[in-house]
Order: structure tokens, then sequence, then C-alpha cells
């Protein structure tokens, strides 16, 4: 597998609060990631993202390398979030700088043959195979419940007055209820992790296109934080590109 990541602060914002981490299993073949967005004040969205990817990295690797049994990798992920939440909400109640922190995260475990991921808030994952893309997550926010009701359109999602409002973060509370995904994957598959900073500005066919348009990893990922700085995001912008 090849992978490569970028994360920008972008046109607007002072501080990069996004935050990714990629840690490769090189003798099993495997790629534990992880990509944050933070929301706080001060620095507090930045701690909130930086320890959420390193504790959940961190406790998968570790039970990844438990033993020759592997456990099954969606409660490996539900508890890698579970983790990084405690984490997160510790910090938030140690320091009233620090109240109200929290951050996404979507990441996971992928292998040549399967990505196994979990997400927490608006962060994505995207797969791209057979000259199309999918969303593969769903996102924890309030215009796309206000779209599974049927109140608007998908598009009319993306320019939504509220569409920054997320219903699901780590930090905020004691607990937290993960999404798991799973999907397979075959040679030249393209997995695009991304913050909203991207997904914002860039539309999911333009991503498609790039890709088919693209020899690597690292010139689909160039490519699309490119695009999305060209466009003045008003937001930092991550993306992590895996292909398969």
């Amino acid at each position: 597998m090849k992978y490569f990541g970028i994360t920008d602060k972008g046109k607007i914002r002072r501080e990069n609060q996004d935050c990714f981490l990629i840690e490769p299993h090189e003798e099993d073949k495997r790629l534990v990631i992880a990509l944050c967005d933070g929301m706080g004040g001060a620095k507090a969205g930045g701690i909130a993202s930086d320890v959420a990817s390193k504790s959940f990295v961190a406790f998968v690797s570790e039970r990844l390398s438990d033993g020759d049994i592997l456990p099954p990798f969606g409660a490996v992920l539900k508890g890698g979030c579970s983790e990084a939440n405690g984490v997160v909400y510790q910090y938030s109640c140690f320091d009233s700088n620090y109240s109200g922190m929290g951050t996404t995260l979507v990441g996971g475990i992928v292998t040549p043959e399967k990505a196994t991921l979990a997400n927490v808030g608006d962060s994505r994952a995207y797969l791209i195979s057979d000259g199309a893309i999918t969303q593969i997550t769903r996102d924890h926010s309030l215009v796309e419940e206000m779209v599974e009701r049927g109140e608007i359109t998908r598009q009319a999602a993306r320019n939504h007055p509220r569409k920054n409002i997320i219903t699901n973060a780590l930090g905020l509370e004691k607990g937290i209820t993960a999404d798991v995904f799973e999907t397979d994957l075959k040679a030249g598959d393209y997995l695009i992790f991304c913050s909203d900073g991207l997904s914002n500005v860039v539309e999911d066919e333009e991503m498609l296109n790039m890709a088919e348009n693209s020899q690597a990893p690292e010139d689909l990922c160039r490519g699309l934080i490119a695009l999305a700085l060209e466009r003045s995001s008003p937001d930092n912008v991550t993306a992590v590109i895996v292909q398969a």
C-alpha cells in the first residue's frame, strides 16, 4: 500500500486544529490511521485533535499487537474511540481553558484487501473504485439529519448556514458512540480521509476526476489540498490518501 497525508491551516484560520497520524505495521501489511478536526477556544482544539489521534492510534496498535489471535477490528476501533474520548474529556475537566474542547475523528485499520473504519463527527472517508466515488462514513451533523428526514437536499446541505453544527464529537461527554464501517479494497483503489475544510469546498466528483488523473497518493493529496486552498477554504484543510 502507498499512503500520504497533508494538513494546512488554510487561508483564514490563525492556527491549525486539524491533526492526522498514520502508523504502518509493515510486518502485517496494515495501516492504523486517525484524522481529527479539533474545536475549542485558544489552542484547546489543537490539543484535543492531537491527543485524540495519538490515543486512538496507540490503543488500536496495541490491541493489534497483543497475541496471535486478532480481535474483531470493529470492536478495537470502538475501543480506540472510547479511549480517545476519555483522554480529551479528562483534559477538558482539568483546566477551565479547555472546557468544551472536542474533536472529530475518522480513521481505522487498512489492509490491502479491506478497510475497517470508525468516525465520530463530520470528518469523512471516501472510497474511489471502478471509476466511482462513494462516501463510506456518515456525518454526525445537523444538516445530515435534515437530509435524512427529507427536509433539505444533499446539494442544499453543502451551503446550509448551519452546516458546521455537529451532533457528535470526542471529549464532550464521558461516553461516546462511534460508527464503524467496512469496505473491501482491491489493487489501485483509493481511500480518502479528510476534514470538512476539504469536503465543504471540493465536490465528490472533483475528487474522483483528480484521482483518475493522479499517479500516486502524494499527487492526489497535494492536488486536493491545493484546490481547497485556491478556493480559500475558511477552515483548516487535511487529507490522508491510501492506495491499495
